[in-house]
């Protein structure tokens, strides 16, 4: 039994570090994605992302291997508050079940306490 207890505990922090990395890039990947299928309420159509990853050139008009876009700041100003907004979000409902869970915990504590009391009487 407390193997399958570790098992568990285990499987939980995979899961949990999944989950951090996802929210830290799905968000940027949002952002960058050009034409992702996207079903409207009546009809499957195409959309445009907010931006194609056109910010990078490798074979620039002098020969040269690599170029950056003068606009790439505006993929950091828009990935990064999204994925912070992401992470945010995800560690307050954390947060929220952690403090639900202890209140729980408290009122069955303070039930078992007052059925014991009954029981003396």
């Amino acid at each position: 039994m407390l193997s399958l207890t570790q098992d568990t505990v285990d499987d939980s922090a995979t899961v949990r570090v999944i989950t951090i990395v996802t929210l830290i890039f799905l968000p940027a990947n949002f952002v960058a994605v050009c034409d992702p299928p996207v079903v409207s309420s009546l009809l499957l159509t195409r959309t445009k992302s907010v931006f194609g990853m056109n910010f990078f050139t490798f074979q620039t008009s002098n020969g040269s291997g690599f170029q950056i876009s003068k606009q790439f700041w505006l993929y950091i100003v828009f990935a990064v508050p999204l994925s912070l907004l992401a992470f945010g979000w995800w560690y307050l409902l954390i947060e929220r079940r952690k403090k639900a869970k202890l209140a729980s915990e408290m009122v069955s504590r303070q039930h078992k306490q007052h059925m014991r009391k009954i029981e003396e009487v």
